[in-house]
């Protein structure tokens, strides 16, 4: 069989790197900004999980609780909670930025060595997508792989959530912590990264958000945007210009239009949550005829509750094994 292969945090965390969002808190717990995100989150939040494993599901729950609180209000001319939620998308931004320093001073591969059952898999692999931000797969295995969520050496990451957009108010204050605004996001980042200073291209960053975000109108919200959108920043107009039939298509920002034609009819999962990314699970049902699905686990009573259903929702009828390192395990 032909496989695409998925690697998640576990991965890491098999290869003995400590890249666990507790790992980092339990560094961190002195600092200001580390405090006030806890005491935001576990105070106003107290049915919000304080497992930091799953700290993208913890974002989603968030936004839900205000878009349920908007929606209850909005017809009054009321909107609440908009303040807090701020409050905590800025402190998630300032985590974000110190997890990716964490990462870097702590993913050291000198002592790592491969795994042979999992070098198999990936070697016979055409397609690998890394959703981590560290580059474990290259340095250990020496093989490249896509990078959806971002990768630590290019300085842009996408962590965030999959709600629909909903503005606030009248004022268009959209939500950019979902991931597919992100990746639009972080697609003009890479175009512009090497071409300007870092102060440059934070400015041209925020005018991106601020001026073509609202535009798009992926959620029905905006004016769109198509061939005949102008704007008077060069790289933005280029970008546009060169992406507008792309933009509206989220499989265009996990694959190229090659990789999409792959004769590809079974899934191997390496330590990633199947929660945190159902859209591009749903996208490799999509185009990909998956026949088996392979679920590489430490925890089997854990992999049956959480991720087993999701697979099954998603891909209905295909055959799922779950791997141990060492042995595999069939699921009727």
């Amino acid at each position: 069989m032909t496989s695409i292969v998925v690697i998640g945090n576990g991965f890491d965390l098999h290869h003995g790197l400590k890249t666990n969002y507790s790992d980092f808190f339990n560094e961190n717990i002195n600092n200001k900004d580390v405090e006030d995100y806890n005491n935001l989150i576990l105070q106003r939040f107290p049915d919000i999980s304080n497992d930091w494993t799953k700290i993208e599901n913890n974002i989603l729950k968030i936004r839900k609780v205000y878009s349920t609180a908007e929606s209850q209000l909005v017809m009054c001319g009321k909107v609440i909670g908009y303040e807090n939620f701020n409050e905590f998308i800025e402190l998630q931004k300032k985590i974000t930025k110190l997890f990716i320093e964490y990462l870097k001073n702590n993913t050291h591969f000198d002592n790592i060595q491969m795994n042979p059952k999992i070098n198999g898999y990936l070697i016979a692999s055409p397609l690998i997508v890394n959703f981590n931000y560290t580059d474990t797969v290259e340095s250990i295995y020496c093989l490249n792989c896509k990078h959806p969520n971002g990768f630590i050496d290019n300085g842009y990451v996408i962590f965030g959530h999959m709600m629909e957009s909903i503005p606030h108010d009248g004022s268009m204050n959209y939500d950019l912590n979902i991931k597919h605004y992100q990746r639009i996001i972080m697609s003009f980042y890479n175009q512009i990264r090497l071409k300007y200073d870092g102060e440059t291209v934070k400015n041209k960053l925020r005018i991106f958000e601020d001026e073509v975000i609202t535009e798009l109108g992926i959620d029905g919200h905006g004016a769109g945007i198509d061939e005949s959108y102008s704007h008077t920043d060069p790289d933005i107009n280029y970008f546009i210009k060169n992406n507008y039939e792309k933009i509206y298509r989220p499989i265009s920002y996990f694959f190229s239009d090659l990789e999409a034609k792959l004769d590809i009819n079974q899934l191997v999962v390496m330590g990633h949550g199947i929660e945190a990314d159902t859209d591009f699970y749903e996208i490799v049902n999509q185009i990909y005829h998956i026949k088996e699905v392979i679920i590489f686990s430490h925890d089997r009573i854990k992999t049956n509750k959480e991720e087993i259903p999701l697979i099954k929702k998603i891909f209905r009828t295909v055959k799922i094994n779950i791997e141990d390192y060492t042995n595999t395990i069939n699921i009727k």
